[in-house]
């Protein structure tokens, strides 16, 4: 008797549990009850979006407080205290620089990097169109300065010279993409973190 009247509250409570367990509602639209799913399309961007970001490493650099994104199957090419280094396939040849580039100027301003750069264009043959505008990435002030010449482009149909440069602390930070159109350009600069 006693372990009956032990057992009977015990019984109560899983008596009262079991009531308040849910079941499932019974819907005769059957609309209703179909998975919701997003359109392929959708699903495609948010794949290659996501697998995008798997496919690009991070490279620190310590000395001038920086760090900046490049895909996964590339290589650094440059050392850690350079101040300049450059980013490429694997698989190119021994004296192959890169496609994407960064280098900090210690010496030099935002406003000088650029003016020298509109020097060279004035001395390279043919005539080179350079466009300047602002270009904020990640709360920093950058520009933008974007070069096109048109001898050049009769033998490089794809070169054009895109440099985003931003001044910090004593230090201008130039990012390019080496004279030849890359489709991970815009990624690269707008990976770009002071630290």
């Amino acid at each position: 008797m006693k372990k009956l009247l032990l057992l009977l509250p015990i019984l109560v409570l899983v008596a009262a549990g079991c009531s308040l367990v849910q079941k499932p509602a019974l819907n005769n639209d059957a609309a209703l009850n179909e998975p919701v799913s997003l359109p392929q399309t959708e699903v495609s961007d948010l794949n290659a979006e996501v697998q995008e970001e798997a496919d690009w490493q991070t490279y620190y650099s310590e000395k001038y407080g920086y760090e900046v994104k490049y895909p996964a199957d590339w290589k650094m090419f440059g050392s850690l205290t350079s101040p300049q280094v450059a980013f490429g396939k694997n698989n190119q040849e021994k004296n192959y620089d890169g496609e994407l580039f960064i280098r900090v100027e210690s010496k030099k301003t935002a406003e000088q990097v650029i003016s020298e750069q509109r020097l060279t264009e004035k001395k390279r043959s043919g005539q080179s169109l350079v466009s300047e505008s602002p270009l904020p990435v990640n709360s920093l002030d950058g520009t933008l300065l974007s070069i096109t010449n048109d001898e050049l482009k009769k033998s490089i149909p794809n070169w054009e010279l895109n440099m985003i440069i931003f001044e910090k602390d004593s230090k201008t930070y130039v990012l390019s993409n080496g004279a030849i159109k890359s489709e991970n350009f815009e990624k690269f600069y707008k990976s770009f973190r002071l630290k």
